[in-house]
């Protein structure tokens, strides 16, 4: 959903959902096909909110399942980072994992590789925390 943030997404939901915004905006429209053309936007609107939250609820659920795996029977290094690299295919602003990447890769002295990572966790904006 380019140029929604979740803030907006919420905004709209809570003020045009439950305190009637947008009924009230349909009526001061003065023509039909403008209320039709509102009304399908608000539908338009509505739909891509859906989609998106479905679609964030099934990357967290995956996020979910590789991150819980991959503590139990990885033995080696290279295990955990196969599992570390697909969560970071999917979250690549996650700063815990690309820590974790930088770490696992300097253990199998992939020392390239690491400072890969250490520099993509580097260039990340915001403050600095160990999720960065």
């Amino acid at each position: 959903m380019a140029g929604y943030t979740f803030a907006t997404v919420t905004r709209f939901t809570c003020i045009g959902g439950s305190a009637g915004f947008l009924p009230m905006r349909l009526a001061t429209l003065s023509t039909s096909d403008a209320q039709a053309l509102y009304q399908k936007e608000i539908t338009d609107f509505q739909e891509k909110v859906h989609a998106a939250s479905e679609r964030e609820t099934l990357d967290k659920v995956k996020l979910s399942l590789l991150l819980s795996a991959a503590p139990l029977g990885m033995s080696t290094a290279a295990e955990r980072r196969n599992v570390l690299k697909q969560v970071l295919a999917m979250d690549q602003t996650n700063g815990n994992v690309l820590f974790d990447l930088a770490y696992y890769s300097a253990m199998d002295e992939a020392w390239e590789e690491a400072l890969g990572y250490i520099r993509q966790f580097l260039a990340l904006q915001g403050r600095y925390s160990a999720a960065r």
